[in-house]
């Protein structure tokens, strides 16, 4: 896009209020989703865009537990004391000390924003067991190759979980789905949370800027991208308000 746009006018839908600059203000509470439209003109062009907003008490990542032990099959986490424990962005073993005789306990809240029916792929070495709602939706070993199964669900935060082990050899550990009309991807980090402190997901379509949290939350592009803490987009051409966020800028970015 080249040039500012003209003619641009802001619409919301959902509750909470919009500005005739963009600036969007939810409340203070949870709520969503908010469906936000802005329509303009670029080049004498007519443009559209949308973001879909919901504003949630939770904090982004998954709690993870690090186990270290000689295990034979899938332990019972449960029954064992962790090493360590923290935050993990989303399925990985970077919290792992080491690759060999370990395991790693995940938990937390998946975000889907649509409702319909998911495939959740599996693929690890050694072994793992990933649980939505407390049900197991897949379990895979290393020597039958990636797993999956479809699930129905609906649109809104689920509980989910991972156990995962590694003996000896390589290690691998692989979480993706497919949405409902969508590819197959890793499952976006922007959808995995812990508690407490509001975020905000914005898993949209991109008009031309990108959507801000409020001040010391975590921030995400319109894409669903984090982007980090309101130091870090510093300079770029927009409004951060304790009561609110800009959506998108009246020039372009």
């Amino acid at each position: 896009m080249t040039g500012p746009f003209s003619s641009l006018t802001w619409t919301v839908s959902g509750g909470g209020t919009i500005s005739s600059s963009g600036l969007f203000t939810a409340g203070a509470g949870e709520g969503g989703p908010f469906t936000i439209t802005a329509n303009g003109t670029l080049n004498g062009a007519s443009k559209s865009g949308t973001a879909q907003i919901l504003v949630i008490n939770q904090s982004a990542g998954l709690n993870c537990r690090y186990y270290e032990g000689t295990f034979s099959a899938l332990p019972n986490f449960g029954m064992l004391v962790p090493k360590t424990q923290g935050i993990a962005e989303n399925f990985t073993i970077d919290l792992a000390q080491r690759t060999t005789n370990m395991g790693l306990q995940f938990s937390g809240q998946l975000y889907v924003p649509t409702a319909g029916q998911y495939t959740l792929f599996l693929n690890v070495d050694d072994e793992a067991s990933l649980k939505v709602d407390g049900s197991e939706a897949v379990h895979a070993i290393w020597s039958q190759g990636e797993r999956s199964a479809a699930k129905t669900l609906t649109a809104g935060m689920h509980q989910i979980s991972l156990d995962f082990y590694q003996g000896s050899g390589g290690v691998n550990l692989s979480v993706s789905w497919l949405p409902p009309n969508g590819v197959k991807q890793d499952i976006p980090a922007a959808f995995f949370f812990q508690s407490a402190n509001t975020a905000i997901v914005a898993p949209v379509s991109r008009m031309q800027s990108q959507v801000r949290t409020i001040p010391s939350v975590t921030l995400y592009s319109l894409r669903g991208e984090r982007i980090g803490k309101p130091a870090d987009i510093k300079g770029k051409a927009t409004h951060l308000s304790r009561s609110g966020i800009v959506v998108a800028n009246s020039s372009d970015e």
